[in-house]
């Protein structure tokens, strides 16, 4: 079998990937797409190890053994003793939520299975994501999963059916790359996390060595490809940003660039390629994997500590430590069981083997006692008490309860209590409805009303229309149409409308999961796009029709981080509260309140702004008087949303 040559410029491209990603994690300005790193990686895996995979069944000389034995020398001990390490500093940082969370997040890494455990959370680019200590290990697990997958497929698919280990690469290569494409689109989360939209980019790396290797190019052509190389890494590292869909088409220019650089690298070197082999970067790039590991949790944790932005003495200090740490594993423990003649594999798997149980006993017992709130201050006990007796109220039970049938599963409801003589009023909305329903009844039952309720996840209450959100896409528009349907045919007084409003027009991303709004169908129009206000402008008057009045709850702050997890740290003197500035809001919700305002001089609607009254002039409050007023990033708890459940009740009883 060929083995792939040690090229010291490939070390050196290790070094700019290790870099940029660094940089973008530090918050370096200008480095918005350094995050494309994690690309650069994985082509130069693919270039070195698919190779050697198929063309070892080519020579019958191919051992899974040998093969997964390489691939835990090179993996676990670095990531291992990074954890070990995150384990204890969260312990004396984080608050029991975040812990557990860790922990989860750790033994999914163990699993090789970060990547679907995040995907399942939030945004890569969200803000709580960048609270996530092992939210890197995600590309981990996309690699491991290709190095199970693909060699026992190429095993498979050559003994039974004799097809070509390379052709199957080649085949591999260019379905996951259209899968990207097409998932982008549909759910942009899905295509970061998930591997089959990630495996074109290392096979593009196994294509090269398969197919280019031997090639005879001339001098000319390396140095253009190098130099094309290069331009387009810059392009992506300081060029892409979060704005764009990613991967999509945007992943090629990282892909493309690094593909260049390699190809390139593989004939007479040229001057690109000889830099990036000098000792500098080649250095740079053998400790890049342990740089990589290191430097998350590093950056995570201080910024936890700290509660704000990092400055530029703490964002210097961050990289110099994970340089340190990085030199010490590397010299101290990588290069000595990397090498299979200075350290057999039996200490190593228990070594290995050692630490996974001390780390998987550990990670358990964390989760199953909740993250060990014991650790907390008896401030910090309250808040987590008082949370956890919010998530703990318990609705009573639907007086008659109207199953709006069509299809739809029976939890698609309306949930009916109270006075069948008082005013009928329904709350339609996602769970920012639902979050309104729960305080009014905590705080006053149903107070002489009809109320009813009916909601469903990410799904606006307006008819006629859909939207580029994944969840319950299909199903939304039956859901509106049998509401619609319900008032068409039962007497309601009142309609609450209360949504996520930003996630349908806004121009920046949600500050706290990193949600981006979403387009707008409408489908009573050959599925043209639609305005916000047109389609909400749209919905108030055919709920009109019916002859409800409409209510519009509008926009709740968005906080940029999980509020009682930061009020739980910081009550137990571990950093300090940071302040959700009243520009961002404003920002962020500028669209929708154009639109509400104009609905609102029209006399359409009713609206009532949340704002007005979690907000000065300056900063949202996230706590009052010890209670915290969120739930997490959006919703509010019972005593956040009392002032407004307070004026809705005010609304109900004017209309007695």
């Amino acid at each position: 079998m060929r083995e792939v040559q040690y090229r010291s410029d490939i070390d050196g491209l290790r070094a700019i990937s290790a870099l940029a990603i660094f940089a973008f994690h530090l918050g370096f300005s200008g480095f918005s797409g350094g995050f494309v790193g994690v690309d650069i990686f994985f082509v130069i895996s693919g270039y070195l190890i698919v190779p050697k995979i198929v063309e070892g069944l080519e020579s019958g000389t191919f051992s899974l053994r040998s093969f997964f034995e390489k691939r835990i020398r090179r993996i676990l001990p670095a990531l291992l003793l990074v954890m070990l390490f995150s384990f204890v500093v969260g312990f004396f940082i984080l608050g029991p939520r975040e812990y557990r969370e860790f922990a989860l997040s750790a033994l999914s890494t163990l699993g090789f299975a970060a990547n679907f455990f995040f995907n399942d959370r939030s945004d890569y680019f969200a803000d709580v994501s960048h609270q996530k200590p092992f939210l890197h290990a995600w590309s981990l697990g996309v690699e491991e999963q290709f190095y199970i997958v693909v060699p026992l497929l190429l095993m498979a698919l050559y003994g039974a059916l004799k097809l070509s280990p390379r052709k199957t690469i080649l085949i591999i290569t260019i379905v996951s790359f259209i899968y990207n494409l097409v998932a982008v689109r549909i759910d942009e989360t899905n295509a970061f996390y998930l591997p089959m939209s990630r495996f074109w980019e290392l096979g593009l790396g196994g294509l090269i060595a398969l197919y280019t290797a031997g090639w005879k190019i001339s001098k000319g052509l390396g140095l253009l490809s190098a130099v094309a190389g290069v331009c387009l890494l810059i392009t992506a590292i300081f060029g892409v940003d979060d704005r764009m869909m990613f991967p999509g088409e945007a992943a090629l220019i990282p892909v493309l660039g690094a593909a260049l650089l390699i190809f390139a690298g593989q004939f007479d070197r040229n001057p690109v390629n000889r830099i990036l082999g000098t000792l500098p970067f080649r250095y740079v790039g053998r400790l890049s994997y342990s740089l990589y590991l290191i430097h998350w949790p590093v950056i995570v944790f201080t910024r936890l500590y700290l509660s704000r932005p990092l400055e530029l003495t703490e964002q210097i200090s961050i990289l110099v430590f994970g340089f340190v740490w990085a030199a010490f594993s590397w010299h101290l423990m990588e290069r000595y069981i990397l090498d299979r003649r200075a350290m057999p594999f039996r200490p190593v798997i228990i070594g290995v083997g050692a630490a996974i149980f001390l780390i998987g006993g550990f990670g358990t017992y964390t989760g199953v006692q909740d993250g060990i709130p014991a650790r907390m201050s008896e401030k910090s006990i309250a808040v987590i008490d008082d949370v956890s007796a919010e998530k703990a109220y318990k609705y009573a039970p639907c007086e008659s309860n109207i199953i709006l049938g069509g299809g739809l599963p029976d939890k698609y409801a309306v949930c009916r209590k109270g006075d069948p003589a008082g005013p009928n009023i329904l709350f339609w909305g996602d769970s920012h409805s639902g979050m309104l329903v729960h305080a009014f009844e905590r705080l006053y039952g149903s107070d002489g009303n009809y109320i009813s309720s009916t909601g469903m996840a990410d799904c606006p209450p307006m008819p006629d229309i859909e939207t580029t959100r994944r969840k319950n896409r299909d199903i939304c528009p039956l859901f509106v149409d049998k509401v619609m349907g319900y008032l068409d045919t039962h007497k309601v007084d009142l309609v609450v409308l209360a949504s996520r409003w930003a996630n349908l027009a806004s121009s920046v991303r949600a500050p706290g999961d990193g949600g981006r709004s979403h387009t707008i169908f409408d489908l009573a129009d050959t599925k043209k796009v639609m305005s916000f206000e047109a389609a909400l402008t749209r919905s108030i008057k055919e709920i009109r029709r019916s002859g409800a009045d409409v209510l519009i709850v509008g926009p709740v702050p968005e906080i940029a981080f999980h509020v009682p997890d930061t009020i739980i740290r910081t009550f137990s003197g571990i950093g300090k509260l940071p302040t959700a500035a009243r520009p961002d809001f404003d920002i962020r919700q500028q669209q929708v309140l154009s639109a509400l305002e104009r609905i609102e001089r029209q006399g359409l609607a009713e609206i009532i702004y949340p704002h007005k009254y979690l907000c000065d002039e300056s900063a949202c409050d996230v706590s009052r008087d010890g209670r915290v007023l969120y739930t997490d990033d959006d919703h509010l708890s019972t005593a956040g949303a009392r002032p407004i459940v307070r004026l809705l009740r005010e609304r109900f009883i004017a209309r007695k």
